[in-house]
């Protein structure tokens, strides 16, 4: 930080309380070790039936989010994290052409060489710039009875009940 000709500073870090069991920890792990490079966190605990409405908003200086893609593609993750059009899981409104061309090439190409080639650019572009720190994947355990079958494994992570049947 000295080295950057910064002295440190103050800043908030916010995260849903619906998640707070895995959201807070993780936080307090954070402010922990920011605390010796001279970066003094605020944490910010946002009720569950807020949070969204905040993220929406765009202000929020750091934010711990749990996100996954609902489909196992690179470019489904990337079009909702990293493009320009915004969405709400866009949470510091990063915005970069070159990166949008790449992930709206990539969700329509039929070639699986021109897919491989773009996810490889963007996720560099993505590593030069880091916008966002992936942490962690969320875990997802079941549990369930013998009598109890059907259950399907989905990349979102939750369970889909229309298979769930007694056995």
């Amino acid at each position: 930080m000295k080295e950057s000709g910064v002295a440190g500073f103050k800043t908030q870090l916010s995260f849903d309380a619906g998640s707070a069991t895995i959201a807070e920890p993780l936080c307090v792990l954070l402010q922990e070790s920011l605390a010796p490079l001279g970066i003094e966190v605020e944490l910010q605990k946002i009720t569950g039936a807020n949070f969204r409405g905040e993220i929406t908003k765009k202000t929020l200086p750091m934010v711990v989010n749990r996100f996954g893609g609902w489909l196992d593609w690179a470019d489904y993750f990337f079009y909702w994290k990293y493009h320009g059009r915004n969405s709400i899981f866009n949470i510091p409104s990063y915005q970069n052409a070159a990166m949008d061309k790449l992930i709206d090439t990539t969700r329509f190409s039929a070639d699986p060489a021109e897919y491989e080639r773009n996810v490889k650019g963007f996720v560099d572009m993505a590593i030069a710039v880091v916008p966002f720190i992936p942490i962690a994947q969320p875990l997802h355990d079941v549990a369930m009875t013998q009598n109890i079958g059907g259950y399907q494994y989905w990349p979102s992570r939750e369970p889909d009940f229309r298979y769930i049947a007694k056995t």
